[in-house]
């Protein structure tokens, strides 16, 4: 790893634990320093859509998580997608993206939880 990608994997790094502390706007432009750095990385995408979603911003988010999702197909980006549509009060796309995590992980509880908000709402 050259010292450019240790740093912003550093950068990356340091804005999960501000994201875990729920210090969001401390976070966020971390995350936007790495996406500049590295605008297709699937995983900063992800994280930064989860701290728009939880910072009031469905729109914003699922913007990211679609472009993270175009990277890598990964199960928990579809949850949180699901997470992002329910927001959107988008539930019959919700439903989808939860109904796509249990084809893959039929036990997982979390997609179903989400599939049961889906379907009330």
């Amino acid at each position: 790893m050259n010292k450019r990608s240790a740093h912003i994997e550093a950068l990356f790094r340091q804005g999960q634990q501000l994201h875990m502390a729920g210090r969001l706007t401390e976070a966020e432009p971390l995350y936007r320093q790495v996406l500049a750095a590295a605008p297709r990385n699937p995983d900063v995408l992800h994280a930064m859509g989860a701290l728009m979603l939880q910072a009031g911003h469905p729109a914003a988010a699922d913007g990211f998580i679609v472009k993270a999702l175009a990277q890598r197909p990964a199960e928990a980006f579809q949850l949180t997608r699901a997470h992002v549509l329910l927001a959107l009060r988008r539930p019959a796309d919700a439903a989808q993206c939860a109904r796509l995590v249990l084809r893959a992980r039929p036990n997982l509880a979390a997609a179903h939880q989400l599939l049961g908000h889906a379907l009330t709402d």
